[in-house]
């Protein structure tokens, strides 16, 4: 089983499969994939250079751009469909788009976090969902899950 999984809570530590992700050729390339896991919708691929190379030529931000995404694809090139029976390529783009492959299946700490706050209708045990939502202790649970994993992070 090909598993990314990416925790963005505490130090970034990025995982594929058993390997872990930690040498990216480039900042960009961590940020990025840091990027598309929080935002796995479709970006125009001039949003993505505005947002990671803001300060350079355009044929200078798309060459870096395309390098980038190479890189990426080098360190996941595919990972476990949805449904778990086979291997998709985790990005998909095309001459204007970028993104996350919607059939591709991810681990992202943040997204646990974000369902254990929203409690019980999330989907946590039942020895959690009976405290208050919204609440200090409520809070702290939901970030402990994150960071430890028992939660399932975004599964795209």
């Amino acid at each position: 089983m090909t598993r990314l999984a990416v925790q963005l809570l505490g130090p970034f530590v990025a995982s594929y499969g058993e390997q872990p992700l930690s040498h990216f050729r480039t900042r960009a390339v961590q940020a990025l994939l840091i990027y598309l896991v929080n935002q796995p919708e479709a970006h125009r691929r001039e949003s993505l250079m505005a947002l990671l190379w803001p300060d350079v030529t355009r044929e200078s931000a798309q060459n870096s751009l395309r390098q980038a995404l190479y890189h990426l694809r080098q360190a996941v090139p595919e990972v476990n469909a949805k449904n778990g029976d086979e291997y998709v390529p985790f990005l998909l783009s095309g001459r204007q788009l970028v993104q996350v492959n919607p059939e591709a299946a991810y681990d992202l700490d943040v997204a646990a976090f974000e369902r254990g706050l929203r409690g019980p209708e999330a989907g946590w045990p039942d020895a959690v969902a009976g405290r208050g939502r919204g609440t200090t202790s409520h809070c702290r649970r939901a970030a402990g899950r994150g960071r430890s994993g028992e939660l399932s992070g975004r599964r795209a």
